[in-house]
């Protein structure tokens, strides 16, 4: 009863393309382009992808690479392109190209024109800035996958489940990584001429939506400069459609490396939003994380990390491990983790008021204007994110012991994939039949 009942709701205004959110922001202004790519075929999304690391080291008619990063940094607070992709409250794909540029309410006409400049202008078509934004990708992934190998396991492992979690995996996880090697090989004028027609091909108004978040006493002003922008760029086609089929794949893989401990992920689908049980998984995975997960795999296995989790808007769960000493025996103590977990009207309490102070945990702005961003392009209704809110106050203690016998059902059915990066010794040695592949780290 004593459980906060406070919902947070992000008001935004929108006329045409442009959305505003007004805000406390501190005086900053986030100035965000967003382009749907969601009809580009696989081998564009990768150029896109790679385009939006060019675009942060190209130069442009009349300035060099140097004095165009010097000046949008005098003139911003610091700017980010990037791609993005993920399901909709439908469960349709969904795929953005993201221009993103924080300013000062009185340098924002100027950084953002110079900034969409860049966008429509910047010379992306360069062989030498390719190889290079290549490179840069590549040594990226070399040093982020002994630190963070349990997000690319998780992103392999679902990869085979729905066409969403493929374009996630295949633009930022280790099937990238690949894609990237395999340009390098390529012809790079080739390809510097193929990312600059995708260029043209995507930043129009036909694909754009402008979304500006600032205090209320700039809004007006922030929404006059966010039209004058969004008239620079030119009308563009009609979207398409674009059939991403996902791939035939083992249900179980590893990524070897060099390394004496490796990152495990075992993912498979679960309820979605729309569904009540969806609430009840996502408790249950919480309390089997603080307890039963952490005592046979951080305390007794020796790994540093470990958990559970549910996305009822991907509708999966996943399971994870972090720099694991073990394999085969960290995998059993997941499958078996559920017949151990002990459900009380306690434990159930203490796992509502951890997930729900998640939830509501203050944000800066920069976050809260993501949020609103997101929430707009996968369709996810405040009438949706209220209605799972309630539904996880109202859970009882058989409700979750109901999910963890169907979750249990679901596991021993073998509905499921596991991924693992790491320990090429413990990959070959295990019992698992793991389709295997060495990563290409220089």
């Amino acid at each position: 009863e004593d459980l906060p009942r406070r919902f947070d709701r992000i008001a935004h205004h929108r006329e045409g393309q442009i959305v505003s959110a007004p805000m406390m922001t501190g005086g900053v202004v986030y100035f965000d382009l967003v382009f749907d790519i969601t009809d580009l075929d696989y081998a564009s999304l990768d150029r896109a992808n790679v385009l939006s690391r060019v675009l942060s080291m190209c130069a442009l008619d009349d300035m060099d690479y140097s004095s165009v990063s010097t000046e949008l940094r005098f003139l911003s607070g610091g700017y980010a392109f990037y791609v993005e992709s993920g399901s909709d409250s439908d469960g349709n794909e969904k795929v953005f190209f993201v221009a993103r540029l924080k300013a000062l309410p009185e340098y924002l006409d100027e950084a953002a024109h110079l900034f969409a400049r860049l966008l429509l202008k910047g010379i992306v078509g360069d062989r030498e800035r390719v190889r290079a934004a290549l490179v840069d990708i590549a040594t990226d992934f070399s040093s982020s996958v002994v630190e963070s190998g349990q997000t690319y396991a998780s992103a392999l492992a679902a990869s085979r489940l729905t066409s969403s979690l493929y374009i996630g995996e295949r633009l930022s996880g280790v099937t990238c990584w690949y894609t990237i090697s395999d340009m390098l090989s390529s012809d790079l004028t080739v390809l510097a001429d193929e990312i600059a027609t995708i260029r043209d091909e995507v930043f129009t108004k036909s694909r754009l939506m402008i979304h500006v978040t600032s205090m209320e006493s700039d809004e007006e002003m922030v929404c006059c400069i966010s039209d004058s922008v969004f008239r620079l760029f030119p009308e563009g086609k009609a979207m398409g459609t674009a059939s991403h089929p996902v791939p035939t794949v083992r249900e179980d893989m590893a990524r070897t490396i060099s390394s004496s401990v490796s990152f495990i992920s075992i993912v498979g689908k679960g309820p979605g939003i729309m569904e009540k049980e969806s609430s009840a998984e996502r408790i249950f995975l919480s309390m089997l994380s603080n307890t039963v997960l952490w005592s046979r795999i951080r305390e007794k296995g020796g790994a540093y990390g470990t958990g559970a989790y549910s996305d009822y808007i991907e509708r999966i769960f996943t399971f994870y491990t972090y720099r694991d000493p073990r394999l085969d025996q960290s995998i059993a103590d997941f499958l078996t983790a559920p017949e151990a977990l002990a459900i009380t009207d306690e434990n159930l309490e203490d796992a509502v008021i951890g997930l729900l102070s998640r939830d509501l945990r203050p944000v800066s702005p920069a976050i809260r204007s993501l949020v609103d961003i997101r929430r707009i392009l996968y369709g996810i209704k405040d009438e949706d994110r209220e209605r799972k809110q309630k539904e996880a106050l109202m859970l009882t203690a058989d409700d979750i012991r109901r999910a963890a016998q169907a979750f249990s059902e679901r596991l021993r059915r073998r509905e499921y994939s596991i991924a693992v990066i790491g320990d090429r010794k413990a990959v070959e040695e295990s019992s698992y039949d793991f389709e295997t592949q060495s990563l290409p780290v220089k």
